[in-house]
């Protein structure tokens, strides 16, 4: 772990990435971008704005040092914040003011490093310098010792923004970029606590290359709220089996790990739960937990995934025209939540598809989610495609959350093949 210098050493391998790989080596300043008239040439300022915690890392441990999921004591790890912008004192160029000069200097210095940072967007203990101006590698000596690379990430500023920056600085607004450098950890020294001996060895032998449980395949890989999924293994114990569920999608649901009992027996099973409060369409993570009698602990096994999906129970009516009057309401299980302005872009609220045509999203009430859509069928162009279905198509109703979709299709009974399931059927007027 780097100690608390890090943040210096952060800062000069951004200065010697920058002097490394930039057309012509400009020198680099770092402290709050003010102009400096009485140095001549280009220069390009670091200033370190802002040092948060990075939430993703707070409680992960060095994997070198201890186990995943064992306490511990976490190190600090953080994102800085920076903002890089650049001057130039020129000459003059023939034509011109010298200030119109100097800026178009500095503007041609601070494309050469924003080429440099979206080139070499991640700096590892093994980035070559080409110049060696600091020696033979890129990242500071100080934090060779890291296992984490430094990933260096554009920050998009609006105008808004730059100007309160600028304003907090009390000086002329600057064309300036920012970026965040993570992850940088921070721990202060400790020795190593020695292992208690080993008193007593029990070792478990088994006919199998897996230790305790090991899924082969779940049937079936997609299912909605309410219905079973058979697990298939090796290692597993009618009884004694927990199902662990988590998210697969990083998007926040289920908040935490949520356990589930198997059903009664032979074979292991589970029910997913009509829980729109921990579950949420999208994919998911599947892994089970048997408490083996014979060693006296619990061993988990390997992760399968499964797709939970959106469930579309009834349609209210299954013809209409689009003319902006003519509403379809939609019941279900586990529909997603409604939109909410601060979150654009939320991939857990519903896309209502007729068809290929979305609905846009002004036509459709949310407010009675997760077991409830509204649909007003527009008479206006929507997203996809730009207008609206004609009268006589007939489009299958499906839900989209999450990257998953709810089934329109069921398996006739005749021929056991896949066909369209008219309850989700929908005919234009």
């Amino acid at each position: 772990m780097a100690a608390e210098d890090a943040l210096k050493h952060v800062t000069t391998t951004l200065s010697d990435l920058l002097r490394d790989r930039m057309a012509a080596v400009e020198p680099v300043t770092f402290g709050p971008p003010y102009p400096d008239p009485g140095q001549p040439g280009g220069r390009i300022n670091l200033f370190l704005y802002a040092v948060a915690e990075n939430p993703a890392f707070r409680n992960d441990e060095d994997p070198r040092r201890t186990v995943g999921g064992q306490y511990g004591s976490p190190p600090l790890a953080l994102v800085l914040s920076y903002l890089m912008t650049t001057y130039s004192s020129t000459d003059g160029v023939k034509g011109l003011t010298q200030v119109s000069a100097d800026e178009l200097d500095a503007q041609r210095i601070l494309g050469d490093a924003m080429r440099v940072l979206h080139d070499v967007p991640i700096v590892t203990r093994n980035t070559p310098a080409e110049r060696a101006l600091n020696g033979p590698l890129i990242l500071d000596a100080a934090l060779l010792t890291e296992y984490e690379s430094l990933r260096i990430i554009p920050r998009t500023m609006t105008l808004d923004d730059l100007s309160k920056l600028w304003t907090a600085l009390k000086d002329d607004f600057q064309r300036s970029v920012a970026y965040d450098v993570t992850v940088i950890r921070i721990e202060r020294a400790r020795p190593q606590t020695a292992q208690a001996p080993v008193l007593q060895r029990r070792i478990s032998v088994r006919p199998s290359p897996n230790v305790g449980p090991f899924i082969t395949e779940l049937d079936p890989q997609s299912a909605a709220a309410l219905e079973a999924v058979t697990i298939s293994g090796t290692g597993l114990i009618p009884g004694q089996t927990t199902i662990l569920l988590d998210d697969g999608a990083n998007v926040g649901f289920p908040n935490a790990e949520q356990t589930l009992a198997a059903l009664p027996g032979s074979t292991v099973k589970f029910q997913i739960p009509n829980d729109a409060i921990n579950y949420l369409p999208g994919p998911k993570l599947v892994r089970v937990r048997v408490n083996d009698p014979v060693i006296g602990h619990g061993f988990t096994s390997n992760v399968a995934v499964l797709a939970l999906l959106p469930g579309i129970t009834t349609l209210s009516t299954t013809t209409g025209h689009f003319n902006g009057v003519d509403q379809v309401t939609i019941t279900g299980t586990l529909m997603g939540r409604g939109l909410d302005p601060t979150k654009p872009g939320d991939p857990l609220v519903p896309t209502v598809l007729f068809g290929g045509y979305a609905i846009p999203s002004a036509s459709i009430d949310y407010s009675s989610l997760p077991t409830k859509l509204i649909i007003t069928l527009p008479s206006v162009p929507g997203s996809d495609p730009e207008q609206p279905p004609v009268s006589g198509s007939v489009l299958s109703v499906r839900l989209r959350v999450n990257g998953v979709e709810s089934r329109s299709w069921r398996t006739n009974p005749v021929t056991q093949q896949l066909e369209p399931d008219p309850a989700f059927q929908f005919t234009v007027l």
